[in-house]
């Protein structure tokens, strides 16, 4: 949930008891009987707005190519930014959102292959090794689906389980497209990780 909405929730009970509590220790007066009334009131909204689960707006966004598309909770933002890998500079787009309130990144992202002849084995150990220099290991991998194409689900959790890494990729078009998110360990199971990285598709 977001901060400034658990605050505004926090306040309004606190008024609310406030409230109450005049309404109720003085004589039922005009003053005390609308005390009386909204007192509670406020209790009421402000615990409804405490506990309240957020409402997502999910909508599918595509790659700039149109190949690849994930669903997100809200509108990611664009960017193109220059990977170097082994000394070899590669651009790629990514969409990245990040879910307000919670400590949840979603990216759906493309880059050109590297080596377009490499295994799927070398990609993966490739990522591994990547991550691992963040203090990521390998947890769980398996293929999967990924619309059109089939691609690939790495899982990676930190050394120190603080933190984990879900990935779904996929090669097509001479690119890697990919959905991940990354979040502090323990939400695996909520919606905004598992429909974002579930939904993710590659046509052909």
């Amino acid at each position: 949930m977001n901060i400034a909405t658990h605050i505004d929730a926090l306040l309004m009970i606190l008024f609310g008891v406030f409230f109450a509590f005049l309404g109720f220790r003085k004589r039922p007066t005009r003053g005390a009987r609308i005390f009386r009334i909204c007192g509670p009131g406020l209790v009421v909204i402000g615990m409804i707005l405490l506990f309240a689960q957020p409402s997502h707006a999910w909508a599918r966004h595509t790659t700039d190519d149109g190949f690849a598309s994930a669903e997100f909770p809200g509108k990611p933002t664009g960017k193109e930014t220059v990977d170097t890998v082994g000394g070899v500079s590669l651009p790629r787009v990514a969409y990245t959102y990040s879910v307000p309130g919670e400590d949840i990144t979603l990216i759906l992202s493309r880059s050109p292959l590297m080596e377009l002849n490499a295994t799927d084995e070398e990609r993966i150990a490739a990522m591994v090794a990547f991550f691992s220099q963040q203090g990521f290991e390998l947890a769980e991998r398996q293929r999967v689906q990924c619309g059109d194409v089939q691609g690939h689900f790495v899982k990676l959790q930190h050394k120190n389980q603080s933190a984990s890494v879900l990935v779904r990729f996929a090669l097509a078009h001479t690119n890697v497209y990919r959905a991940l998110a990354s979040f502090t360990s323990g939400r695996e199971t909520q919606e905004e990780i598992r429909r974002f990285v579930e939904s993710f598709q590659v046509r052909k």
